[in-house]
């Protein structure tokens, strides 16, 4: 019996740790991203209000076809990003624009697993909104939280 315990408390953590680090495995095409949403300001970074999750946005990157699909949340259909640089799932840059030589609108970038998306036209490159990224523990803690309530 008190093997059979152990067993299934060492089932547990391994199943734990794989959830836990599952982003960063080197074997992986496709990165959550995250977000979340502040209910009042964000300074500095930090909410002042309550936090609300958001739909997570899975990217799923094609090196071999240099393309990029992304969806958000379990039930959106996929979408493909346009002019795509791709050297795997975590490193990867995407233009959004009618043509590859001109400014792009916006510029999409995974880089080691880490999200952005840059603006040209914006003063700090940064695209303004309402939604920001968190680490999945954080997230998955929030949504915790939500479903508790």
């Amino acid at each position: 019996m008190k093997s059979a315990l152990t067993l299934a408390v060492l089932a547990a953590l391994i199943a734990l740790l794989l959830w836990a680090f599952s982003e960063s495995l080197p074997f992986r095409s496709e990165v959550t991203v995250y977000n979340m949403f502040c209910t009042g300001e964000r300074k500095g970074g930090q909410c002042d209000a309550e936090e609300q999750t958001a739909n997570t946005a899975t990217y799923k990157a094609f090196a071999e076809q240099q393309t990029v699909v992304y969806w958000y949340g379990d039930n959106d259909a996929p979408k493909r990003l346009w002019h795509c640089a791709v050297r795997d799932a975590r490193n990867w840059s995407c233009q959004w624009g009618v043509r590859l030589e001109q400014l792009p609108e916006l510029e999409y970038q995974m880089v080691n697993g880490e999200f952005s998306e840059y603006a040209p036209g914006v003063p700090d490159h940064r695209t303004p909104g309402v939604f920001y990224r968190v680490s999945k523990w954080h997230w998955w803690l929030v949504w915790l939280s939500e479903k508790a309530h």
